[in-house]
């Protein structure tokens, strides 16, 4: 039940997205064609900066938690230099705030990760290309996103234009898929986030969730995107529950897993800006010298351990995701106990 709540995290992440230009009006384009436009040139940019927002307010077992994450990063590319500064402000049974700040950067074709300790100290660990991408999409849901562009479905074209921070966009509505998104899972290097949650197959009985770009009409950046994730949430829930009905079978007969959490409410906003224009900045001085970490499999699973273990601080400060699966258990034995005491 625990892992819940970093699979929420996970999920929100992915859609954080960034763009770049080109020359031709958008308006004047099908939907389609814009989306490819896009795509194609997704890697243009010198620099930008973003700031992406995710809410969510569950209710676990009759109260409230509110999650707020606030990610604003810096990136330039060629070569690529990024930073990111999240603050999650997490309310159930008080607040707690907690902030990280990650650093990155590519030197001489290595690539290299600046992470703090509680202190405010800075370490480095040096990773390869791949290791580098699965870490940055799995903490961030960063990368280029041309492999999420691809996977949208029931592409629509708003056909009046609106003006976003006094820019001229071409608002484009999509939707996403659970089978889309369990591509998106593969093709990040998520899975083991979802392990012991979700299998594969699972994904395809997720409820769409509803995606609107607004894109630069003459240079084709993008400069704001909204996700609404409630249903394909609340899908999850009655998901996982009915997987752990089946699970347990008789013990679970009678009682309402639905009723220990629900989503009220999942969404995102990411904007982008500073197109070519970002401040420059430093990199952090670390407390160790720089130092090549061994490349083997293991460092894929450490890495996405890290992500889990960043999003179930976040969520799971005060282990209110523990106590929903406790209560679960309690309950199952509890009806164990009275069919035992009924023979």
């Amino acid at each position: 039940m625990k892992r819940i709540g970093t699979l929420f995290i996970a999920l929100m992440m992915i859609f954080s997205l960034a763009g770049c230009g080109s020359n031709e009006k958008l308006s004047d384009m099908a939907a389609e064609e814009i989306m490819t436009k896009v795509q194609e040139t997704m890697t243009g940019l010198e620099s930008y900066t973003g700031t992406t927002t995710t809410n969510m307010n569950m209710s676990m077992m009759g109260s409230e938690m509110k999650v707020v994450s606030t990610s604003e990063m810096t990136v330039f590319n060629n070569p690529l230099k990024m930073r990111v500064a999240t603050t999650a402000e997490t309310t159930y049974d008080g607040t707690e705030t907690t902030e990280t700040t990650v650093y990155a950067e590519n030197r001489d074709g290595s690539y290299f990760i600046y992470t703090s300790n509680e202190a405010g100290e800075y370490t480095v660990e040096e990773k390869t290309e791949d290791e580098f991408n699965e870490m940055m999409q799995s903490l961030m849901g960063m990368g280029s996103g041309d492999q999420y562009l691809g996977m949208l479905s029931s592409v629509e074209k708003v056909e009046e234009l609106e003006t976003i921070d006094d820019v001229e966009c071409v608002k484009i509505t999509a939707q996403l898929t659970g089978e889309a998104l369990g591509d998106v899972i593969t093709a990040t290097g998520l899975e083991e986030v979802f392990a012991g949650v979700l299998t594969t197959d699972m994904f395809t009985g997720l409820a769409a969730a509803d995606v609107s770009y607004w894109i630069d009409n003459e240079k084709g950046y993008i400069v704001k995107c909204e996700v609404e994730m409630s249903d394909m949430m609340s899908s999850l829930i009655d998901i996982v529950f009915a997987s752990m009905a089946e699970q347990y079978g008789d013990e679970m007969e009678g009682i309402d897993l639905s009723s220990l959490i629900s989503i009220s409410e999942a969404s995102s906003v990411s904007t982008f800006g500073d197109f070519n224009a970002a401040k420059k900045f430093d990199m952090p001085e670390t407390t160790e010298a720089d130092t090549t970490a061994e490349t083997d499999t293991t460092d894929t699973a450490d890495t996405l351990d890290t992500a889990a273990d960043i999003a179930d601080d976040t969520l799971d400060t005060t282990e209110t995701a523990d106590t929903a699966a406790e209560a679960t258990s309690d309950t199952a034995e509890t009806v164990e106990t009275t069919e035992t005491q009924a023979q």
